[in-house]
Protein backbone atom coordinates (compact mmCIF):
# COMPACT_ATOMS: atom_id res chain seq x y z
CA UNK A 1 0.00 0.00 0.00
CA UNK A 2 1.34 3.35 -0.68
CA UNK A 3 1.44 6.31 1.68
CA UNK A 4 -1.95 8.03 -0.48
CA UNK A 5 -3.54 4.30 0.76
CA UNK A 6 -3.65 3.71 -3.23
CA UNK A 7 -3.11 -0.21 -3.51
CA UNK A 8 -1.24 -1.93 -7.07
CA UNK A 9 -1.41 -5.41 -7.92
CA UNK A 10 0.47 -6.95 -10.69
CA UNK A 11 0.62 -9.85 -13.09
CA UNK A 12 2.34 -10.97 -16.12
CA UNK A 13 1.58 -12.85 -19.42
CA UNK A 14 4.12 -14.88 -21.58
CA UNK A 15 4.11 -16.37 -24.80
CA UNK A 16 7.37 -17.92 -25.61
CA UNK A 17 9.19 -16.59 -28.28
CA UNK A 18 6.44 -13.68 -29.31
CA UNK A 19 7.91 -10.87 -30.65
CA UNK A 20 5.22 -8.98 -29.47
CA UNK A 21 1.94 -9.29 -27.27
CA UNK A 22 -1.66 -7.91 -26.54
CA UNK A 23 -3.98 -9.64 -24.33
CA UNK A 24 -8.02 -8.78 -24.22
CA UNK A 25 -9.16 -7.90 -20.65
CA UNK A 26 -12.02 -8.03 -18.69
CA UNK A 27 -12.72 -6.04 -15.25
CA UNK A 28 -15.38 -5.89 -13.40
CA UNK A 29 -16.65 -5.38 -9.80
CA UNK A 30 -16.83 -8.31 -7.66
CA UNK A 31 -17.25 -9.22 -4.31
CA UNK A 32 -19.58 -8.14 -1.41
CA UNK A 33 -18.79 -4.51 -2.20
CA UNK A 34 -18.04 -4.58 -6.01
CA UNK A 35 -15.78 -1.41 -7.39
CA UNK A 36 -16.23 0.89 -10.22
CA UNK A 37 -13.59 -0.41 -13.08
CA UNK A 38 -13.39 3.45 -14.21
CA UNK A 39 -11.56 4.20 -10.92
CA UNK A 40 -8.95 1.60 -11.73
CA UNK A 41 -5.71 2.74 -13.65
CA UNK A 42 -3.56 0.03 -15.58
CA UNK A 43 -0.54 0.31 -17.33
CA UNK A 44 1.00 -2.36 -19.71
CA UNK A 45 4.55 -2.47 -20.20
CA UNK A 46 6.62 -5.21 -22.57
CA UNK A 47 10.31 -6.32 -22.91
CA UNK A 48 11.59 -2.80 -23.85
CA UNK A 49 10.33 -0.17 -21.27
CA UNK A 50 7.51 1.44 -22.52
CA UNK A 51 4.93 1.60 -20.61
CA UNK A 52 1.36 2.33 -21.91
CA UNK A 53 -1.54 3.64 -19.35
CA UNK A 54 -5.25 3.04 -19.87
CA UNK A 55 -8.54 3.38 -17.72
CA UNK A 56 -10.17 0.46 -16.21
CA UNK A 57 -13.40 1.79 -18.03
CA UNK A 58 -11.98 0.60 -21.47
CA UNK A 59 -11.84 -2.90 -19.74
CA UNK A 60 -15.45 -3.22 -18.31
CA UNK A 61 -17.08 -5.25 -20.90
CA UNK A 62 -20.31 -5.02 -21.89
CA UNK A 63 -21.63 -7.46 -24.80
CA UNK A 64 -19.27 -7.49 -27.58
CA UNK A 65 -17.22 -4.25 -25.88
CA UNK A 66 -14.16 -6.33 -24.44
CA UNK A 67 -10.82 -4.19 -24.29
CA UNK A 68 -7.64 -5.09 -25.28
CA UNK A 69 -4.33 -4.30 -24.25
CA UNK A 70 -1.53 -2.24 -26.13
CA UNK A 71 0.67 -4.31 -28.41
CA UNK A 72 3.76 -4.38 -26.31
CA UNK A 73 7.16 -5.98 -27.27
CA UNK A 74 8.95 -9.19 -26.23
CA UNK A 75 6.98 -12.41 -24.82
CA UNK A 76 5.96 -11.28 -21.40
CA UNK A 77 2.83 -8.74 -21.38
CA UNK A 78 3.40 -7.02 -17.68
CA UNK A 79 -0.08 -5.83 -16.16
CA UNK A 80 -0.33 -2.84 -13.19
CA UNK A 81 -3.67 -2.11 -11.49
CA UNK A 82 -3.79 0.67 -9.79
CA UNK A 83 -6.55 1.15 -6.91
CA UNK A 84 -6.88 4.59 -5.20
CA UNK A 85 -7.67 4.36 -1.70
CA UNK A 86 -10.55 2.52 -0.50
CA UNK A 87 -10.34 0.09 -2.82
CA UNK A 88 -9.12 -3.69 -2.52
CA UNK A 89 -7.97 -6.22 -5.02
CA UNK A 90 -11.01 -8.25 -3.53
CA UNK A 91 -13.64 -6.06 -5.26
CA UNK A 92 -12.43 -6.75 -8.85
CA UNK A 93 -12.04 -9.12 -10.92
CA UNK A 94 -9.54 -9.66 -13.93
CA UNK A 95 -10.38 -12.39 -16.72
CA UNK A 96 -7.80 -12.67 -19.88
CA UNK A 97 -10.32 -14.37 -22.45
CA UNK A 98 -7.68 -13.82 -25.33
CA UNK A 99 -4.00 -13.46 -25.97
CA UNK A 100 -2.66 -12.87 -29.30
CA UNK A 101 1.05 -13.82 -30.02
CA UNK A 102 2.67 -12.00 -32.55
CA UNK A 103 5.35 -13.34 -34.68
CA UNK A 104 6.78 -10.03 -35.32
CA UNK A 105 6.58 -6.75 -33.87
CA UNK A 106 4.21 -3.96 -35.22
CA UNK A 107 7.01 -1.36 -34.96
CA UNK A 108 9.42 -3.75 -36.47
CA UNK A 109 12.53 -2.47 -39.06
CA UNK A 110 11.09 -2.52 -42.76
CA UNK A 111 13.89 -5.32 -43.61
CA UNK A 112 11.77 -7.75 -40.92
CA UNK A 113 8.20 -6.18 -41.72
CA UNK A 114 9.56 -7.84 -45.33
CA UNK A 115 9.10 -11.39 -43.95
CA UNK A 116 5.91 -11.17 -43.62
CA UNK A 117 4.99 -8.85 -46.52
CA UNK A 118 1.56 -10.07 -48.41
CA UNK A 119 3.22 -10.28 -51.90
CA UNK A 120 6.13 -9.11 -53.92
CA UNK A 121 9.36 -7.03 -52.64
CA UNK A 122 8.55 -3.55 -52.25
CA UNK A 123 11.41 -2.15 -54.17
CA UNK A 124 9.35 0.18 -56.07
CA UNK A 125 7.56 1.64 -53.19
CA UNK A 126 8.15 5.60 -52.42
CA UNK A 127 8.78 6.93 -48.70
CA UNK A 128 6.66 9.85 -48.25
CA UNK A 129 9.97 11.81 -47.23
CA UNK A 130 11.40 11.29 -50.23
CA UNK A 131 8.94 12.98 -52.69
CA UNK A 132 10.41 16.32 -54.05
CA UNK A 133 8.92 19.64 -53.79
CA UNK A 134 6.09 18.00 -51.64
CA UNK A 135 2.76 20.35 -51.59
CA UNK A 136 1.57 21.58 -48.66
CA UNK A 137 -1.73 19.52 -49.71
CA UNK A 138 0.61 16.38 -49.89
CA UNK A 139 2.27 16.81 -46.48
CA UNK A 140 -1.19 17.65 -44.89
CA UNK A 141 -3.00 14.53 -46.01
CA UNK A 142 0.06 12.40 -44.98
CA UNK A 143 -0.27 13.61 -41.85
CA UNK A 144 -3.73 12.40 -41.44
CA UNK A 145 -3.00 8.54 -42.81
CA UNK A 146 -2.13 5.84 -39.73
CA UNK A 147 -0.80 2.69 -39.07
CA UNK A 148 -3.19 -0.13 -37.99
CA UNK A 149 -3.11 -2.92 -35.91
CA UNK A 150 -5.90 -4.89 -34.82
CA UNK A 151 -7.09 -8.41 -33.68
CA UNK A 152 -9.64 -10.83 -34.99
CA UNK A 153 -10.38 -14.54 -33.58
CA UNK A 154 -7.88 -15.79 -36.26
CA UNK A 155 -4.97 -13.24 -35.12
CA UNK A 156 -3.57 -9.64 -35.45
CA UNK A 157 -3.60 -7.65 -38.70
CA UNK A 158 -2.21 -5.02 -40.05
CA UNK A 159 -4.01 -2.40 -42.79
CA UNK A 160 -4.00 1.84 -43.13
CA UNK A 161 -7.02 4.26 -42.06
CA UNK A 162 -7.09 7.96 -42.79
CA UNK A 163 -8.01 10.84 -40.50
CA UNK A 164 -11.41 12.80 -41.90
CA UNK A 165 -12.25 16.23 -41.23
CA UNK A 166 -15.77 17.28 -39.86
CA UNK A 167 -17.83 20.03 -38.83
CA UNK A 168 -18.40 19.18 -35.30
CA UNK A 169 -17.50 20.95 -32.31
CA UNK A 170 -15.95 19.55 -30.58
CA UNK A 171 -14.11 18.00 -33.98
CA UNK A 172 -15.09 14.24 -34.06
CA UNK A 173 -12.04 11.89 -34.62
CA UNK A 174 -13.73 10.10 -37.31
CA UNK A 175 -11.12 7.56 -39.08
CA UNK A 176 -11.78 5.82 -43.05
CA UNK A 177 -10.72 2.42 -43.86
CA UNK A 178 -12.04 -0.76 -45.43
CA UNK A 179 -14.88 -3.24 -43.93
CA UNK A 180 -12.50 -6.62 -44.82
CA UNK A 181 -10.30 -4.48 -42.13
CA UNK A 182 -12.80 -3.78 -39.66
CA UNK A 183 -16.75 -4.77 -39.47
CA UNK A 184 -17.67 -5.28 -36.34
CA UNK A 185 -17.66 -3.32 -32.82
CA UNK A 186 -15.53 -6.15 -31.02
CA UNK A 187 -12.75 -5.99 -33.76
CA UNK A 188 -12.96 -2.02 -33.77
CA UNK A 189 -12.34 -2.33 -29.47
CA UNK A 190 -9.27 -3.68 -30.31
CA UNK A 191 -7.18 -1.24 -32.68
CA UNK A 192 -4.33 0.24 -32.50
CA UNK A 193 -3.05 3.04 -34.50
CA UNK A 194 0.78 4.22 -35.00
CA UNK A 195 0.81 8.14 -36.28
CA UNK A 196 3.79 9.65 -38.04
CA UNK A 197 5.17 6.75 -39.20
CA UNK A 198 7.76 7.56 -41.61
CA UNK A 199 11.26 7.44 -42.66
CA UNK A 200 13.16 9.60 -40.66
CA UNK A 201 15.17 11.04 -44.27
CA UNK A 202 14.52 9.85 -47.57
CA UNK A 203 15.27 5.60 -47.82
CA UNK A 204 16.20 5.49 -44.32
CA UNK A 205 16.08 2.74 -42.10
CA UNK A 206 15.22 4.35 -39.11
CA UNK A 207 11.44 5.72 -37.81
CA UNK A 208 11.12 9.36 -37.42
CA UNK A 209 11.52 10.34 -33.68
CA UNK A 210 7.57 11.97 -33.94
CA UNK A 211 5.97 8.57 -33.87
CA UNK A 212 3.17 8.12 -31.50
CA UNK A 213 1.68 4.94 -30.54
CA UNK A 214 -2.44 5.28 -29.45
CA UNK A 215 -4.12 3.22 -28.07
CA UNK A 216 -7.74 2.55 -26.54
CA UNK A 217 -9.31 1.49 -29.21
CA UNK A 218 -12.46 2.81 -31.78
CA UNK A 219 -16.38 2.79 -31.91
CA UNK A 220 -17.68 1.02 -35.25
CA UNK A 221 -19.79 3.70 -36.92
CA UNK A 222 -20.72 2.15 -40.48
CA UNK A 223 -19.57 -0.93 -42.41
CA UNK A 224 -21.11 -1.93 -45.41
CA UNK A 225 -19.39 -5.24 -46.75
CA UNK A 226 -20.31 -5.11 -50.00
CA UNK A 227 -18.92 -1.25 -50.78
CA UNK A 228 -15.88 -2.56 -48.30
CA UNK A 229 -16.15 1.13 -46.78
CA UNK A 230 -15.50 1.65 -43.13
CA UNK A 231 -15.68 4.26 -40.75
CA UNK A 232 -14.33 4.26 -37.45
CA UNK A 233 -14.31 7.07 -34.33
CA UNK A 234 -11.39 6.69 -32.12
CA UNK A 235 -11.84 6.56 -28.67
CA UNK A 236 -8.57 8.41 -27.98
CA UNK A 237 -7.54 11.48 -29.44
CA UNK A 238 -5.52 11.72 -31.84
CA UNK A 239 -1.58 12.98 -31.33
CA UNK A 240 -0.60 16.75 -31.45
CA UNK A 241 0.36 17.72 -35.59
CA UNK A 242 -2.07 14.57 -36.85
CA UNK A 243 -4.06 16.34 -39.79
CA UNK A 244 -7.97 15.99 -40.28
CA UNK A 245 -8.25 15.42 -44.05
CA UNK A 246 -10.47 17.14 -46.71
CA UNK A 247 -13.41 14.59 -48.35
CA UNK A 248 -15.13 14.99 -51.46
CA UNK A 249 -19.02 13.63 -51.78
CA UNK A 250 -19.23 13.45 -55.41
CA UNK A 251 -18.13 10.55 -57.67
CA UNK A 252 -14.85 10.82 -59.79
CA UNK A 253 -16.61 11.73 -62.92
CA UNK A 254 -13.45 10.61 -65.66
CA UNK A 255 -11.50 8.05 -66.52
CA UNK A 256 -7.83 9.57 -66.73
CA UNK A 257 -8.01 11.45 -63.62
CA UNK A 258 -5.31 11.81 -61.35
CA UNK A 259 -5.01 9.77 -58.11
CA UNK A 260 -2.60 9.62 -55.03
CA UNK A 261 -2.38 6.73 -52.63
CA UNK A 262 -0.79 7.02 -49.23
CA UNK A 263 -0.43 3.78 -47.48
CA UNK A 264 1.70 1.75 -45.37
CA UNK A 265 2.34 -1.20 -47.50
CA UNK A 266 3.28 -4.57 -45.38
CA UNK A 267 3.01 -1.94 -42.14
CA UNK A 268 6.12 -0.75 -43.68
CA UNK A 269 6.92 3.34 -42.66
CA UNK A 270 4.46 5.60 -45.00
CA UNK A 271 4.66 5.30 -48.56
CA UNK A 272 2.89 7.12 -51.83
CA UNK A 273 1.39 6.03 -55.23
CA UNK A 274 0.44 7.95 -58.21
CA UNK A 275 -1.83 6.86 -61.24
CA UNK A 276 -5.08 7.56 -62.87
CA UNK A 277 -8.20 6.08 -62.41
CA UNK A 278 -9.25 3.79 -65.71
CA UNK A 279 -12.74 2.99 -64.67
CA UNK A 280 -15.05 4.19 -62.57
CA UNK A 281 -17.41 1.55 -61.85
CA UNK A 282 -15.69 -2.23 -61.44
CA UNK A 283 -15.88 -4.97 -59.03
CA UNK A 284 -13.86 -7.75 -57.93
CA UNK A 285 -14.70 -10.74 -55.27
CA UNK A 286 -18.17 -9.68 -55.35
CA UNK A 287 -17.33 -6.37 -53.79
CA UNK A 288 -19.11 -3.40 -55.81
CA UNK A 289 -18.93 -0.61 -56.96
CA UNK A 290 -15.53 -0.10 -57.21
CA UNK A 291 -13.12 2.41 -58.85
CA UNK A 292 -10.26 0.79 -60.57
CA UNK A 293 -7.04 2.69 -60.77
CA UNK A 294 -3.49 1.62 -62.44
CA UNK A 295 -0.16 2.97 -60.78
CA UNK A 296 2.59 4.74 -62.71
CA UNK A 297 5.03 5.46 -59.69
CA UNK A 298 4.61 2.91 -56.87
CA UNK A 299 2.14 0.45 -55.81
CA UNK A 300 -0.09 -1.38 -52.94
CA UNK A 301 0.84 -4.31 -50.91
CA UNK A 302 -0.93 -6.41 -47.48
CA UNK A 303 -1.42 -3.54 -44.78
CA UNK A 304 -2.40 -0.78 -47.34
CA UNK A 305 -5.70 -2.00 -47.33
CA UNK A 306 -8.21 0.50 -46.38
CA UNK A 307 -5.69 3.43 -47.23
CA UNK A 308 -7.37 6.59 -49.16
CA UNK A 309 -7.56 7.09 -52.32
CA UNK A 310 -6.80 11.22 -53.23
CA UNK A 311 -7.42 13.39 -55.82
CA UNK A 312 -6.18 16.79 -55.96
CA UNK A 313 -8.93 20.08 -55.85
CA UNK A 314 -8.09 23.04 -57.72
CA UNK A 315 -6.59 24.79 -54.39
CA UNK A 316 -4.08 22.16 -54.03
CA UNK A 317 -6.02 20.08 -50.95
CA UNK A 318 -6.25 16.59 -50.50
CA UNK A 319 -9.50 15.17 -51.10
CA UNK A 320 -10.36 11.23 -50.30
CA UNK A 321 -12.50 9.87 -52.71
CA UNK A 322 -12.36 5.98 -51.17
CA UNK A 323 -10.44 3.00 -49.81
CA UNK A 324 -8.17 0.27 -50.78
CA UNK A 325 -10.23 -3.00 -51.00
CA UNK A 326 -7.15 -4.75 -52.70
CA UNK A 327 -5.46 -5.34 -56.40
CA UNK A 328 -3.09 -7.45 -58.63
CA UNK A 329 -0.59 -4.42 -58.96
CA UNK A 330 3.43 -4.95 -57.33
CA UNK A 331 6.68 -3.85 -58.55
CA UNK A 332 6.96 -5.93 -61.58
CA UNK A 333 3.26 -5.47 -62.78
CA UNK A 334 3.29 -2.10 -62.10
CA UNK A 335 -0.08 -1.30 -64.24
CA UNK A 336 -2.12 -4.39 -62.68
CA UNK A 337 -5.08 -2.73 -61.39
CA UNK A 338 -5.97 -2.18 -57.88
CA UNK A 339 -9.83 -1.54 -56.66
CA UNK A 340 -10.70 0.98 -54.15
CA UNK A 341 -14.11 1.63 -52.62
CA UNK A 342 -16.36 4.71 -53.27
CA UNK A 343 -16.74 7.39 -50.74
CA UNK A 344 -19.36 9.04 -52.87
CA UNK A 345 -21.72 6.06 -52.64
CA UNK A 346 -21.84 5.56 -48.86
CA UNK A 347 -21.96 8.89 -47.91
CA UNK A 348 -25.85 9.83 -47.73
CA UNK A 349 -25.76 6.89 -44.73
CA UNK A 350 -22.88 8.66 -42.76
CA UNK A 351 -23.21 12.12 -43.57
CA UNK A 352 -24.44 12.85 -40.53
CA UNK A 353 -20.89 12.10 -38.64
CA UNK A 354 -19.57 15.39 -39.95
CA UNK A 355 -21.92 17.67 -38.99
CA UNK A 356 -23.71 17.94 -42.05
Amino acid sequence: MAPDGSRVASLKVSSAQAASLRASLILRGAGATPGDPSKVTLRFAGNDGRVFEQSGASFAASGNDIGWSPTVSGEDLLVELSLPAGLYPENFSLSIPQLSHLDISPTASPRDMMTIAIGESDSCENDIVCRANPTTGFTSAAKAVARMVFTTSQGSFLCTGTLLNNTNSPKRNLFWTAAHCISTQTVANTLQTYWFYDAASCNGSTVSSQATTLTGGAFLRHANTTRDTALLELKTAPPSGAFYAAWNSAAIGSTGTSIVGIHHPSGDVKKYSLGAVNALNSSIDGKSPLYRVVWSDGVTEGGSSGSGLFTVASDGAYQLRGGLYGGTSYCSAQTSPDYYSRFSDVYPTISTYFGQ
